[in-house]
């Protein structure tokens, strides 16, 4: 049985919690940051209203007062009087292509775009008995400080795209490379005893005659055998693919499978390739393609409960530039929860099995054939209904 991988949600927990984390800390350092900024430019503020209102000062303290207006050298700021008119300005970067003509204009206009961000900060003149303000724009250290999370969000998301499709990758670079050495191995083996089965072949046809249907049968069982090694040395390479006429592959898988089930009393077997032109070609690789019906075949007999009487069909249509083949079942159905993981490898909902063949014939339609293989419909207690696609080379 396939089980949910909690390590990965593990990893995207931490990921989530450290990126929260992050945000609140960068959120709240720049709260404390703009509060700080707007303290140093009411001081340097008062600092101008200081020196409007006073009519004398100490040389000392005229120094002191000066550095306090010269010590802001990074918050944008912009002195008004009351009609808005522009008086002076610090630290506000005027573009390059203003003209000179032009840079009053763009300054009151920056005026507006000051408020937007914090409200101004009214300085009184005692002496002139008038009024003027003070407009700020948060530093671009503090706005670099709020960006700063969600590019750490988009950085920390693209580290666990990479994390997980790079871990996804070696999964299936293992899983191939287990599905190569035990596809290899399986056909190492199945090489010896069919030689020697082979051997005793020859020696009963010269004992019995070729005509014998003991010899006759058994000489089709050892073919049989060597196409099953066939195709499990032909997993883990690309197979050579060559056009075949769609409609005969699919009578001599029909022919195959209804011998095989000719003995068994609960299943019933229909096909309809009417569909089908006479010619229809498409590259394949006949054993592997042959291999996967045989398999959806074999899924659907087992879905099928002993107790009921089970109806099989299997369908093959054309439509434009690909052919659609459909296996349909009356069994127990499959939860439209688990239409995907029923092809992963180990996933299975019998008692004994591998979970193997459903994702070989996956890999063999998908990744051999480029085609397409899906669960179509299914509904528990019903049946299911797998469908595949291939591209069409020729029609005739």
């Amino acid at each position: 049985m396939y089980r949910l991988p909690w390590a990965k949600w593990g990893l995207i927990l931490l990921a989530v919690s450290i990126v929260t984390a992050s945000l609140w800390y960068t959120r709240n350092l720049a709260t404390k940051i703009a509060v700080e900024e707007r303290k140093k430019v009411i001081l340097w503020a008062k600092s101008i209203q200081f020196v409007a209102n006073a009519e004398e000062m100490d040389s000392g303290f005229s120094f002191v007062v000066e550095e306090l207006i010269k010590s802001n050298t990074t918050v944008p700021a912009i002195l008004t009087d009351e009609k808005g008119n522009v008086l002076s300005y610090d630290n506000v970067k005027i573009p390059k292509k203003i003209q000179s003509k032009e840079k009053d204009t763009w300054i009151k206009l920056q005026v507006k775009e000051f408020q937007k961000d914090n409200p101004a900060i009214e300085i009184v003149n005692e002496n002139l008995k008038s009024k003027f303000y003070v407009y700020y724009r948060n530093s671009s250290l503090l706005y670099q400080l709020k960006w700063f999370p969600y590019m750490q969000l988009g950085l920390i998301i693209a580290f666990v795209i990479l994390g997980y499709i790079s871990f996804n990758n070696a999964r299936k670079a293992e899983e191939n490379r287990i599905w190569v050495g035990l596809a290899k191995e399986t056909a190492h083996q199945l090489g010896t005893p069919i030689s020697g089965l082979m051997a005793w072949i020859e020696l009963l046809k010269a004992q019995l005659g070729e005509q014998d249907l003991t010899v006759h049968e058994m000489n089709k069982d050892i073919e049989r055998l060597k196409i099953i090694t066939e195709r499990f040395s032909k997993i883990g390479a690309a197979p050579m693919l060559k056009t075949e006429n769609i409609l005969s592959v699919m009578e001599n898988i029909a022919e195959y499978t209804l011998q095989r089930l000719s003995q068994s009393k609960r299943i019933q077997l229909h096909f309809d390739f009417t569909q089908l032109p006479k010619k229809t070609e498409i590259p394949i690789s006949k054993p592997l393609f042959e291999w996967v019906i045989e398999n959806l075949v074999k899924n659907a007999i087992d879905a099928i409960p002993s107790e009921k009487k089970g109806e099989i069909s299997i369908t093959a249509g054309i439509q434009p530039k690909k052919i659609w083949i459909e296996v349909k079942d009356n069994g127990k159905g499959i939860p439209a929860n688990q239409f995907r993981k029923i092809f992963r490898p180990g996933f299975t909902t019998k008692q004994r099995g591998w979970g193997l063949g459903l994702s070989l014939t996956k890999r063999i339609i998908e990744q051999y054939h480029k085609g397409k293989i899906y669960v179509k419909d299914s509904v528990v207690g019903v049946g299911t209904t797998f469908r595949i696609e291939l591209s069409i080379t020729e029609q005739v």
